[in-house]
């Protein structure tokens, strides 16, 4: 489960005790990741919520007609406890007996785990009171995951069932270096969106041939991590295809290992110290994975001895840590590690910290004895830093809290000593606390005990302003003590409650003793009902709820907030406004807005259609594509639809949600080819495309190949465009290949052009199949450029006309001078700036023997073409030519229009079509006042 956006208020709820800060955050996280669909048509029912704590009632919900009841609530009598009960259904809907249940919560971590009875049903007690993350597992089917509200004391909730799918099976075989096969491999799979705190059920080895087969793998993109003790790990993406099982070969590559000891200054051995190696060639997101899985660190045995295998001959960062003793580094090879580490012997101190006016809220207590340094972050709910294993010696012991004066500790750490050591806070004479009185109550009047209070001020902090947070809890009697700094002008206040939408209080900043009573408003609910093609109540599809953006504000603490449902389907303690509600199966989604009234309960069903089976081809050049992508996507209409597959066999298959227009994508080869089809049925699809492919070397005017210099391509319309890393550019003979889709004139551009030469030219493409063309990079010059009559930090470009196109030279920020290579063969640049109210242009004539000029800036006026409708579809491939250039960097019209800056007249514009004809001509001869518009033709 992952974070919402919270502001200012996630901070604060951050900082306090776990229990109020879990409360406080109930409404955050489960972010979805879908925006701006239109809504669709459902059936919705509405009804008052009652706001009273859901440990006393519940709000009554449809039974399923084929599943168990949804989400209820019971009273337990002592001892307090709660329940949570859990069940799964087969892909055949049929009890899944032996399924796995693990639950998580962000802070702890693994909570609960249990295995499903023959009815496939388990039950879980004692669960901490946070939000939690269930994770339901079953051999052959990929895992399935839900994210819940936390559950009261004495609450009984009993959860929709766990639906597996089929999942997909990958087939493969891991080789060493020299091609032998390696068994006892680890392969894991973990689908790229997973949750992967369970990666340890899935893992797999390979066999005495080097094979492996993982079952139950989800369909679509996945990663295997893939481990062998003296190799190094990898960590490939795959495809997966839940039609057909998925091969793969994988290479291992040689590791290195370190071996050592640990031990004290007597040489005596020192277990359970932690050792951890970084290396450098790995990306974050692999070194993770590969953390998880206890690769690259160990803890030292009771002999001392540990053993870090898997290492790539590289640069690495070696760590070790002992208690709060920690220790690293930097070494250019796992042969440079030391095989010996020596640990100090130490002490153990206990910091606690109190204050004398409301205690600290959070602060970090540092210790500090010569160069060595610890550091240990505090919250409310726990005062007392432990810091243990300290080496022996004086420390100096700091502790840091916002609005309190910073105190310090002396200490002697003693081998084998422990010591308690209190440290008193003092408020930061720079504030002034006050002690005030929240008092919570309904519409009636009645309190709300148990309400959470959230208050933030701004206060003076030397040269700057800063917020200050509180956290506090109402009694039976509806009232939260609440100490807040100041001076501050205004004191806002948030609050949540069980039953209640989230409540804000802005007012002026309160005196000692002062009440603020905020009344609550009952909290709304939305529940998500999905059914199948059949009429089924169904569990599968992923259902989310969050604001709507035209229903955001940015000064409340729930704006932008994806909510975390009840049970997976119900969304409770809403406040009123206008929700997006989502719902997604197999890339058929649906949206719907709903606009909830204070207190109301909304049920939303939502049904799946049937869907019916598309074969898709393609052919290039004639002859049947077996590599690219396949995207077929339904924009418009209810539901939409959005699909991309591997092509790797002569079609692929897609389920599509209905009749309707869809848009169907070939690209691969060098082809992007998008058809509109209206699909009323299952059907067979080809797309057809042509491509030219373009083989050629790049040569530098005296016809010298430039080898290893990455090409970048630019159409007619102006796109940009390069290929993969591995086939942009030219190779270690100055050649390169590329497939064009169209004829006409294209732009290329050279990263990494030797000096000496013109980094960008033209190069014209036929129809025909197979073209020989030679990128011949003209000879250049660096020619400084120094503005005059421009703002200082006005900055401008140099622009340039070469074989009939206008180039962007370079350009400087801040109106500074500019080196720029320019190519031998443009004698004229203009250059461009403009500022938050004024245009500046300018034109320059370059002499060969001249390499440095001063740009003489004046003011602009501009000229804009209206073209009559349908002008430009009748003249495609339309380029531009002025005797006084403009500001543009583009040659070819774009299908918007064109328009011009000038600084001097006369002024002439021709357009000039693909075979070369002036088209338009047209003469200024006087500056306009105002912008000149030009009809055309």
């Amino acid at each position: 489960m992952s974070g919402s956006r919270w502001g200012w208020w996630g901070a604060a709820l951050l900082i306090g005790a776990a229990a109020l800060a879990v409360g406080a955050m109930g409404l955050g996280g489960y972010v979805w990741f879908r925006n701006s669909r239109p809504a669709h048509r459902s059936r919705s029912s509405s009804s008052p919520a009652a706001p009273v704590p859901r440990a006393e009632t519940s709000p009554s919900i449809t039974p399923a007609n084929d599943l168990p009841v949804a989400a209820s609530v019971e009273v337990d009598d002592a001892p307090p406890r709660n329940t949570l009960t859990l069940s799964a259904l087969a892909p055949d809907r049929s009890p899944a007996a032996g399924a796995h249940f693990r639950v998580f919560t962000d802070d702890s971590g693994l909570v609960a785990e249990v295995d499903a009875d023959a009815e496939g049903s388990a039950r879980l007690r004692d669960l901490p009171t946070e939000d939690l993350f269930v994770s339901a597992f079953r051999d052959g089917s990929p895992s399935t995951t839900l994210s819940i509200r936390k559950l009261d004391l004495g609450e009984h909730r009993v959860l929709p069932p766990f639906e597996f799918t089929h999942g997909a099976v990958v087939r493969g075989t891991v080789r060493d270096a020299v091609g032998r096969p390696v068994s006892g491999a680890s392969v894991w799979p973990l689908p790229l969106w997973a949750d992967d705190r369970s990666i340890d059920r899935w893992q797999v080895r390979t066999d005495d041939r080097g094979r492996f087969d993982l079952v139950g793998v989800e369909g679509g993109w996945c990663r295997l991590l893939v481990s062998e003790p003296d190799c190094v790990p990898i960590a490939p993406e795959v495809w997966c295809s839940v039609d057909r099982p998925t091969s793969i070969d994988l290479t291992l590559q040689p590791a290195q290992r370190i071996e050592g000891r640990v031990i004290d200054e007597s040489g005596a051995a020192v277990a359970e110290v932690h050792i951890a190696a970084l290396p450098e060639p790995f990306e974050e997101w692999e070194y993770r994975h590969f953390e998880l899985l206890g690769l690259f660190a160990t803890e030292s045995d009771e002999l001392g001895r540990f053993s870090i295998g898997g290492l790539p001959d590289a640069p690495l960062q070696l760590s070790w840590h002992h208690g709060s003793y920690s220790e690293e580094s930097e070494l250019e090879s796992p042969k440079d590690a030391p095989t010996l580490i020596e640990i100090p012997r130490g002490g153990d101190v206990r910091i606690v910290v109190s204050s004398s006016d409301a205690g600290p809220t959070w602060s970090q207590v540092t210790a500090e004895c010569g160069e060595f340094s610890a550091s240990i972050w505090l919250s409310e709910d726990s005062q007392t830093a432990e810091f243990h294993d300290l080496p022996a010696g004086g420390y100096r012991f700091q502790v840091e809290c916002a609005g309190f004066v910073t105190a310090h500790a002396e200490v002697d750490v003693a081998i084998g000593s422990t010591q308690d050591v209190p440290i008193t806070l003092d408020p930061s004479p720079l504030e002034r606390r006050v002690h005030a009185v929240v008092v919570c109550t309904d519409r009636s009047g009645l309190p709300v005990p148990g309400a959470r209070v959230s208050t933030k001020t701004w206060v003076p902090d030397g040269e700057y302003t800063c917020e200050r947070y509180g956290l506090a809890r109402c009694d039976d009697l509806g009232r939260a003590a609440i100490t807040v700094a100041g001076p501050a002008d205004e004191l806002t206040v948030v609050i949540f409650a069980d039953g209640y939408a989230p409540t804000r209080w802005v007012g002026p900043f309160p005196s000692d003793d002062d009440e603020i009573p905020v009344i609550l408003e009952p909290g709304g609910i939305i529940e998500i009902r999905t059914m199948d093609g059949d009429g089924r109540r169904t569990s599968q599809p992923e259902v989310a709820l969050y604001r709507s953006e035209e229903d955001e504000d940015e000064e409340d603490p729930w704006e932008d907030l994806s909510f975390v449902p009840i049970d997976g389907r119900r969304f409770v303690d809403l406040p009123a406004g206008r929700y997006t509600v989502s719902a997604e199966l197999d890339d058929v989604w649906f949206e719907e807005t709903v606009d909830l009234v204070s207190g109301e309960a909304r049920v939303i069903d939502i049904e799946f259609p049937r869907t019916f089976e598309v074969e898709i081809a393609a052919r290039v050049n004639g002859h049947t594509a077996t590599v690219g992508w396949i995207t077929a996507s339904k924009p418009e209409g209810i539901p939409q639809y959005w699909s991309r597959q591997e092509l790797r066999a002569d079609t692929t298959r897609f389920q599509l949600p209905g009749a309707g227009t869809y848009d169907i994508e070939y690209e691969g080869q060098g082809a992007k080819e998008t058809r509109s089809l209206e699909i009323a049925g299952p059907t067979r699809i080809t797309i057809d495309t042509r491509v030219t492919r373009v083989r050629g070397r790049v040569l530098t005017s005296s016809g010298t190949p430039i080898p290893d210099v990455e090409l970048t391509w630019q159409d007619a319309s102006g796109r940009w465009f390069h290929g993969e890393e591995e086939s942009n550019g030219t190779d270690a003979n100055g050649a390169f290949e590329w497939a064009f889709q169209r004829p006409g004139i294209y732009r290329w551009y050279l990263s990494g052009a030797p000096d000496g030469c013109c980094r960008f030219g033209t190069i014209r493409i036929g129809s025909r199949p197979e073209q020989r063309v030679d990128l011949v990079a003209s000879d250049a010059r660096t020619i400084t450029f120094r503005p005059t009559n421009l703002p200082e930090d006005v900055g401008f470009q140099i622009h340039g006309l070469l074989d009939d196109r206008s180039w962007t030279l370079g350009g400087s920020r801040r109106g500074e001078a500019i080196e720029i290579p320019v190519s031998t063969a443009v004698t004229r640049v203009w250059a461009t700036a403009r500022d938050e109210a004024t245009g500046y242009a300018a034109t320059i004539r370059l002499d060969l023997d001249r390499s440095d000029y001063d740009v003489d800036f004046a003011p602009t006026f501009r000229v804009v073409l209206n073209f009559a409708e349908g002008w430009l579809e009748r003249h495609p491939d339309l380029r531009y030519r002025t005797l006084e250039p403009g500001d543009l960097d583009e040659a070819h019209v774009p299908a918007t229009g064109i328009s011009f800056v000038f600084a001097r007249v006369p002024v002439e514009i021709d357009l000039i079509d693909g075979e070369g004809t002036v088209v338009f001509h047209t003469t200024i001869e006087s500056r306009p006042s105002e912008p000149l518009i030009i009809a055309v033709p």
